[in-house]
C-alpha cells in the first residue's frame, strides 16, 4: 500500500509554523508529518503537531541516535504516544562521524552494531514499562537494569510504537529489516539502487527476524519542483538538481556508484493523480527532481502547496 506523507523540512523556522503546518498536513490528506533533526530540536514540532491533529501519524526522520541514551529516547517516545493516542513514529538514524564527533561530541564506534543495541534496549524499557517485567538489557553498547516504581511511568493505551531507522548501505538495511518496523531511505537514491540492494538487505533482514515483508515500512522521498510554464519548471528543476550534489561535497553515495545517479520514471508514478479533490487548487504542473537530471512530469498539485508543505514521501508497506 501507497501513503503519501510530508514533513517540515529544513525549511522549518520555529515552533510556532507548527500549529497551522501540520494542521493543513492533516486536512490535505497526508498519511505522516515527518519532522527531521537539522537546525532543531525533532521531538518538540512532534509535541505540537499531536495536540493539533486527530488523525495523521507523526515520526522523526531522523532523529540522531547517539547523542541520546535508550532511556532517554524511551521516555520522549512514550509520552509522545501516549499524547498522541498512538501515532508517534521513532525515526532514528545514526549521522556521520564528523557530526557525531565535531557538532555532537560523541564517541565514534561502529554505528550499525550499536543501533541495533540502541533498538532492543528501548524495547526492553518498554516491555519493563507496559508488562511489569524485570529491566534486564546488557549488550556491547547498553546496559540497562535499573528501574524502580518512582521512575517507571507505567502502562499506556498504545504502546506498540513503530521505530523506523535510516540506512543507505545494505548492512543498516539488513539491521533495519531485522529490528525495526521500517527503513528511512536516503533521499538521494535511485529506484535500482531501491531493488538491487536496499529490498534484498531488507529482506534477509526481516528473514533473520521471522517476520513477513507485510510486517515493515518503506519511506522513500522524492522532491516536487513547481511551476505553471516549461520554463518555469525547467529553471527551477535545475537548480533542485544543483542543490541535491550541493549537498554533498567531494562525497559519493553509495547508490550513485551503483547507478550511475540514473533513476527510473517510476519513481514518480505514484503521483499520478494525487491532488483532485484536494484543496490546494490551481493548475500548476509538478516534477519530481530526482538526482539523474531527468523527471516525470504530471499535472498535480497546486503552487500554494509549496508555501506551507516542502518535501513529500512515499511510504510502502
Amino acid at each position: 500500500m501507497l501513503q503519501l506523507d510530508t514533513g517540515l523540512g529544513t525549511h522549518f523556522t520555529g515552533l510556532g509554523d507548527v500549529p497551522h503546518t501540520a494542521r493543513a498536513a492533516e486536512e490535505s490528506g497526508f498519511g505522516a508529518l515527518w519532522v527531521p533533526e537539522t537546525k532543531h530540536d525533532p521531538f518538540l514540532p512532534v509535541a505540537l503537531a499531536a495536540e493539533h491533529t486527530q488523525r495523521i501519524r507523526l515520526g522523526t526522520a531522523v532523529a540522531i541516535a547517539f547523542p541520546r541514551s535508550p532511556m532517554v529516547l524511551a521516555h520522549i517516545g512514550w509520552d509522545l504516544a501516549q499524547f498522541s493516542g498512538g501515532r508517534f513514529i521513532l525515526g532514528l538514524g545514526t549521522q556521520v562521524k564528523g557530526h557525531n564527533e565535531r557538532r555532537f561530541s560523541v564517541p565514534w564506534v561502529p554505528p550499525g552494531p550499536r543501533l541495533r543495541d540502541m533498538v532492543l534496549a528501548i524495547r526492553a524499557i518498554w516491555d519493563c514499562w507496559q508488562h511489569g517485567t524485570r529491566l534486564d538489557f546488557r549488550s556491547r553498547h547498553y546496559t540497562h537494569t535499573l528501574m524502580t516504581p518512582f521512575f517507571n511511568p507505567g502502562p499506556i493505551e498504545h504502546p506498540d510504537i513503530p521505530i523506523f531507522l535510516g540506512g543507505v548501505n545494505p548492512y543498516m538495511c539488513r539491521i533495519a529489516g531485522e529490528v525495526a518496523d521500517g527503513l528511512l531511505m536516503h533521499s538521494l537514491n535511485s529506484v535500482t539502487y531501491i531493488r538491487t540492494v536496499v529490498l534484498p538487505a531488507v529482506l534477509e533482514g526481516l528473514q533473520k527476524s521471522g517476520r513477513p515483508r507485510s510486517a515493515f515500512t518503506l519511506r522513500g522521498t522524492v522532491f516536487p519542483v513547481l511551476g505553471d510554464t516549461e520554463e518555469e519548471l525547467d529553471r527551477a528543476l535545475r537548480y533542485a538538481n544543483v542543490s541535491l550534489f550541493m549537498r554533498q561535497p567531494g562525497r559519493t553515495k553509495p547508490s550513485w556508484r551503483s547507478t550511475g545517479g540514473g533513476t527510473s520514471p517510476t519513481a514518480c508514478t505514484p503521483w499520478q493523480g494525487v491532488g483532485h479533490g484536494r484543496p490546494w487548487g490551481g493548475k500548476s504542473r509538478m516534477t519530481c527532481s530526482t538526482p539523474s537530471a531527468s523527471a516525470v512530469r504530471q499535472p498535480c498539485l497546486g503552487r500554494n502547496c509549496a508555501s506551507v508543505l516542502m518535501g513529500w514521501w512515499i511510504a510502502c508497506s
